[in-house]
């Protein structure tokens, strides 16, 4: 998955979207190795269970995707796994 999104994002580089913004930036594609660590430690630490490796992956996802104003932490573990 990081290879894929490192190559994405060499390809779009400095081209300007559709809103007029790069690919990277803020709010963009910026920390590529820092996400896939994220979802390697979501699949090895819930390996035993595919329902929880999704669970965990799309909490990533949620969680990386937040923003002040629109929080989104429906997937985040609860309790004293909680980020």
């Amino acid at each position: 998955m990081g290879s894929r999104l490192r190559k994405l994002k060499a390809l779009w580089g400095k081209k300007k979207l559709s809103d007029g913004k790069t690919i990277g930036g803020k709010g963009r594609l910026t920390d590529v190795s820092k996400l896939t660590t994220f979802y390697g430690n979501a699949i090895r630490a819930n390996s035993h269970n595919v329902n929880e490796i999704r669970q965990a992956v799309w909490a990533v996802w949620a969680h990386t995707s937040s923003t002040d104003d629109e929080p989104k932490h429906w997937f985040c573990p609860k309790g004293k796994n909680s980020w």
